[in-house]
């Protein structure tokens, strides 16, 4: 399988993902870690090359993932620009001629799991979390045979929500549903996987969810700067 790592988000100011804990691992290593890598041939992450110029990222991301002996594994993909984060999966896989079954994780959070090959939405329980802000997450609804039957941003319709790691089988498939979508869409800023997959699931593609365990969110600067001060 292959890992994309979408960090292109194109804010004001530095973003979070590249600040570093206590200890001085980068958080976008640190998202990662949780994971199984030893299931992936390689790494990809792509990020706005404005950003790696400006933040002088390459010499610290390389620092953090030979700290780790995953150095080797990784490719970087630079982008001018990023309108949302199916564009940048979609340009990562085109421009690095992807092929076959990947995975995608966001950076702006930890959990532990092991991927499997196939179409899957990895997601966790709402109610085990102690704190959380309902309202900037995607929710997931599933049938009696825990088959995803429907996906939806910032809506309350079933116990799991997706935890930004999501198995699909298929780069062609992914990409012929992104395009169909794209040519469809008149705000691209307001584009999400959770679109892309619903579209999959109406045309007959099945998900299942992976339930990951140890979840730490850090879904906002905020979250991540208190994250910090506590441990």
């Amino acid at each position: 399988m292959i890992l994309i790592i979408p960090a292109a988000a194109d804010k004001s100011g530095k973003p979070y993902i590249f600040d570093s804990d206590a200890s001085g691992e980068l958080l976008l290593c640190k998202s990662l870690l949780g994971i199984s890598l030893s299931s992936f041939n390689s790494i990809y992450i792509t990020l706005l090359n404005k950003h790696t110029e400006k933040y002088a990222l390459l010499p610290k991301l390389e620092q953090a993932f030979k700290r780790h002996s995953l150095w080797e594994r990784v490719k970087i993909t630079l982008l001018e620009e990023s309108a949302s984060e199916p564009y940048t999966i979609a340009e990562t896989i085109k421009r690095n001629d992807i092929k076959g079954e990947f995975m995608i994780k966001d950076t702006d959070n930890y959990f532990q799991i092991t991927p499997i090959a196939g179409n899957y939405i990895c997601a966790y329980p709402l109610d085990l979390l102690k704190r959380v802000n309902p309202s900037n997450k995607s929710y997931i609804e599933l049938d009696y045979s825990m088959y995803v039957t429907n996906i939806i941003e910032k809506r309350i319709i079933g116990r799991y929500f997706c935890v930004g790691g999501y198995c699909f089988k298929s780069t062609d498939v992914f990409l012929n549903h992104y395009e169909k979508l794209l040519s469809l869409k008149d705000n691209k800023e307001f584009f999400y996987l959770s679109h892309i997959i619903f579209s999959m699931l109406m045309q007959g593609e099945s998900f299942r969810p992976l339930i990951v365990s140890d979840y730490i969110d850090w879904g906002t600067e905020e979250e991540w700067q208190e994250y910090k001060t506590n441990h």
